[in-house]
Order: C-alpha cells, then structure tokens, then sequence
C-alpha cells in the first residue's frame, strides 16, 4: 500500500498546482491541463462508476491488499492461499485472472491511465510550470506502479501453479 501513496501524493499536488477549483479559463475557454488533471481525479469515462483514474486505482489496491492480507491468515492451506491469490491477481490486472471480488478495471489499467492523462495535462498549451513538473512524478509513479505490477503478477503465478503450500 505504501507504494501507491507516491501516486497519491505526487496526484494531489498536481491537483493543488493546477490550481483545480475550475476548468474554465478567464476567458470562459476550457483548460485542458485542468480537464485531463480531472480525469485522473475526479471522473473518467471508462472507470467503474466513471470514478477517477486514480481513485480507482486506489480502490483496487485496497482490495489487492484486503485480499493478500485473508491469504496470510491461512498458510498451510492451499487452496485458501490459491483462492485470495487470484483474488490479488484479478484486483492488479482482470486480464490475469478474469474472476474475483475487484471492480475488474485493476490497478495496472488505472495507473496506465494516470500516467496517461497526467502526461496530457502537462503537454497542455495552458499546463502551468507547476502542471508540468509535478506531472512528470506522478508518471514515474505510475510507470513504477506497473513493474509492481509485474512483480505481483509473478509471484501469484507461482503461487497458482504451487502443488503444495509449502
């Protein structure tokens, strides 16, 4: 869990950089940096409950972890330990394993997205200094959310293929 509050923290200063309280312009024009800034925030199309990327995110980490907590509570059982083990794999990345209590978007899709749209928003021709810098941390962020991914990923895959919970 600890791993995603870089992303969390490095998203609310860009947030607070953006200065995010409106994405209209003086002129009434709208800010894109502010809009794509919003959509890792606050709300985007293709999130569950068009949530923003980043809470969604943070919303199947929790769940990841949740999950990877019940299975330490079992040990020396097997299919206890493959059960919430898939239940991991399907917050992280629905692609891995298709089935499991996760909103099915995972934490890789999310962060993707994060890094994404923060690249956006810094790339605006109306993007602040500030948009800019902090947009660069929160895409290493993300872009380290994915090995961790990976990571998960690797070590759940040989939790599903173990024959004994030894």
């Amino acid at each position: 869990m600890i791993k995603y509050a870089s992303v969390t923290v490095g998203a609310m200063l860009l947030a607070a950089c953006a200065n995010y309280a409106s994405t209209e312009t003086a002129a009434g024009d709208e800010n894109q940096s502010h809009l794509h800034i919003g959509h890792v925030l606050t709300s985007w199309n293709d999130t569950p409950e068009q949530r923003g990327l980043l809470p969604t995110a943070m919303a199947e980490a929790e769940i990841a972890a949740q999950h990877a907590g019940f299975a330490m509570q079992q040990l020396d059982n097997l299919d206890w330990l493959k059960l919430h083990t898939g239940h991991v794999l399907h917050a992280v990345d629905p692609s891995v394993e298709a089935q499991g209590p996760g909103l099915g978007y995972g934490v890789r899709q999310a962060a993707a997205g994060t890094e994404k749209h923060v690249g956006f928003a810094a790339d605006s021709d109306d993007a602040s200094d500030n948009v800019k810098l902090h947009a660069s941390h929160v895409g290493t962020s993300s872009r380290n959310v994915d090995g961790w991914i990976d990571q998960i990923v690797d070590l759940g895959n040989q939790i599903q293929a173990a024959s004994s919970a030894s």
